[in-house]
């Protein structure tokens, strides 16, 4: 029998990380899942259009870049490599680990959780823009994508969960 409480209480504390912290609610793994394909996603068409900056790795002629500030596709790649696919990766560890970053606790938020919404927020920006400049088949999948990430983190579950204590 003391076993068995003990078995309760050791899976009790695996659950939780922290003092006080209750085990993570659906949202977040679904906020790493979304944050996962999109850094997957970015750094194969990041690395592939650094590799090759006329864009020959994803068959995409330098001629789409017409009317954009971009002679090439270097810069491009470099923002989705770094912003979209390295920062995503980063806040996946930040949302599964929960480290408290002390430049962001004068705003009441947990780090990754606010960092997510920012990710979100800049592929909708990058969407649109892109939009503006060039048609490519996953524009409206990436833009639903941006839009999920905000919503998901958003819901009332995530963000009680990512509230940092007081200090």
């Amino acid at each position: 029998m003391a076993n068995t409480a003990t078995g309760t209480t050791n899976r009790l504390q695996s659950s939780q990380r922290g003092v006080g912290r209750s085990a993570r609610p659906a949202g977040v793994y679904v906020l790493m899942g979304l944050l996962l394909l999109l850094a997957f996603g970015a750094l194969y068409g990041g690395g592939a259009l650094i590799l090759d900056p006329s864009g020959g790795i994803l068959d995409m002629p330098v001629s789409l870049l017409a009317g954009s500030a971009f002679t090439n596709y270097l810069v491009p790649g470099l923002i989705l490599f770094a912003l979209f696919g390295l920062a995503s990766l980063l806040l996946v560890v930040g949302l599964w680990l929960e480290p408290s970053w002390a430049f962001v606790r004068p705003l009441g938020a947990h780090g990754a959780w606010l960092g997510t919404i920012l990710v979100g927020g800049a592929l909708i920006v990058w969407i649109l823009v892109q939009m503006r400049i060039l048609s490519f088949f996953l524009q409206p999948i990436l833009l639903a994508q941006g839009a999920a990430t905000i919503v998901v983190a958003l819901w009332p579950a995530v963000r009680r969960h990512f509230q940092e204590a007081p200090v």
